[in-house]
Formats: C-alpha cells, structure tokens, sequence
C-alpha cells in the first residue's frame, strides 16, 4: 500500500520531466548512406560515390537556420581522421542557401563529381581500410561559425 501510494506521488513528476536534449536549441548535421567506389584507368584513378547530408534543427532553437553554401567535405582515414583527400561534391536537386526551420529534418543527397582524382598514393590510402567523409558548414544559427559531422566508418569499393 505504502509502495502504491508511492508511486502515484511520484509519477506525475517522472511524466513531467522536460526533455533538456541539448540537440533541441541547435543544427545537428550528419553524413548518412555513403557509397564510395574506385574506377581504375589508364592515366587516373577517379572515386565515385554518394551521400546524404541529414540536417536537423532543434524544435526549441532560437531561430531558423540558413546555410548560405554547400558544406565542405574531406575523405579521411577512420583509424586516426588523418587526411586523404579533399572532396568535390554537388547536391542533387538543392540549391543553395537553404533555410531550415525549427524542428524540421531535411536531407540533401550529394553526389562526387568527375574532379575526385587520385594518384596511386592517394589511392593507396583510400584502399588501405575504412574510411570517413568528414564535413563542414557554416550556418546563421551558430553566427556562422563551422559546425564539424561525419559519416561512420565506410569501405571503399573498387580496389586494386
């Protein structure tokens, strides 16, 4: 009986409790759905691929959010982030600037254009294991200082 009344005084502060998320007053960004593949020629080697850049700004931000121009990306060792190579990426059917509202969820699918050369080096070290792609953007939410995402661990198809 006592356990009973108990919990009927102390539920209705369990229900109660605010979600405190930090994530809900700010823009959280991820790279989502990578496919990265090589294509091996005669004079250059060239990385393809694709991927999703998923941006989320919290429901209790302060204002919307607007990202003047695409993020930067980079192709990065999982093991130690060290640096394989910078990427050249277009998104597919968005342009930029992009607002995003409080609360909303938007996906920008990317695609890596012809310019993603590799020597054999570079090639040597994006074959070498799993990889990431690291990003960037600037947005007016944060005044525009960068806010860093990236994608999780990725193998590389297409190797020698």
């Amino acid at each position: 009986m006592r356990t009973a009344a108990l919990a009927l005084v102390v539920a209705p502060f369990l229900v109660a409790c605010p979600n405190t998320s930090p994530d809900r007053v700010r823009l959280v960004a991820s790279v989502d759905s990578v496919s990265l593949a090589v294509a091996s020629g005669t004079l250059v080697n060239t990385l393809s691929g694709t991927f999703e850049v998923v941006i989320d700004v919290g429901d209790l931000a302060s204002s919307d959010a607007t990202i003047t121009d695409p993020p930067s990306f980079e192709l990065v060792a999982a093991s130690d982030q060290g640096s394989i190579r910078k990427l050249d990426a277009t998104p597919s059917g968005q342009a930029f600037p992009i607002t995003v509202k409080s609360g909303q969820h938007v996906v920008i699918s990317f695609t890596l254009t012809d310019q993603n050369t590799l020597d054999a080096a570079t090639l040597g070290k994006a074959c070498a294991g799993p990889v990431q792609i690291t990003a960037s953007l600037q947005d007016s939410l944060t005044a525009d200082r960068p806010t860093a995402f990236e994608s999780a661990a990725v193998s590389v198809t297409g190797c020698p």
